[in-house]
């Protein structure tokens, strides 16, 4: 893997870990699918940057009502 690549990914990553959907999905393709678990209730395929982002920030949202309850 070239040197580029890892820093995409590290990039990638460390955006994701924040929560920064935006920052991570710059390197997406236009095109990407992001398909669900389907051992989710009711999983899906997102498609396209814009449903993949958005998906993440629902996701991410969650998380933080289920934290603010402790």
């Amino acid at each position: 893997m070239s040197e580029e690549n890892v820093e995409i990914v590290r990039r990638g990553y460390t955006a994701y870990s924040r929560g920064d959907m935006e920052t991570a999905a710059i390197d997406f393709a236009p095109d990407i699918e992001w398909i669900e678990n389907p051992a989710f209730p009711e999983a899906k395929v997102y498609r396209g940057r814009e449903e993949v982002i958005a998906y993440h920030n629902a996701f991410f949202e969650m998380f933080r009502k289920l934290a603010s309850r402790r």
